[in-house]
């Protein structure tokens, strides 16, 4: 049996919802947290604005979220989890 396997263009979930996630778990007793994708460092999320960021001037902008601005989100959540990728 084969099955086809569709991967669409990259998209990054909104960082709010993964910081939400995160303190759900904590509050649940969860000691360690893994952020999982295809290309999780490429993570990039821009507010009101495109899903695709073509210009590099938006990818610094004050309503974009990268990686590494995600990371500190997250582990601002509980000192004391521990965060991998």
């Amino acid at each position: 049996m084969c099955s086809a396997i569709y991967q669409g263009r990259e998209r990054s979930r909104d960082p709010k919802s993964i910081a939400e996630e995160a303190k759900i778990l904590s509050q649940s007793g969860y000691k360690e947290l893994t952020l999982l994708g295809q290309n999780v460092d490429s993570h990039l999320y821009l507010y009101g604005g495109p899903k695709l960021i073509l210009n590099t001037h938006l990818k610094n902008s004050a309503n974009s979220v990268n990686f590494a601005q995600l990371l500190k989100m997250v582990a601002q959540v509980n000192q004391n989890m521990r965060v991998r990728f």
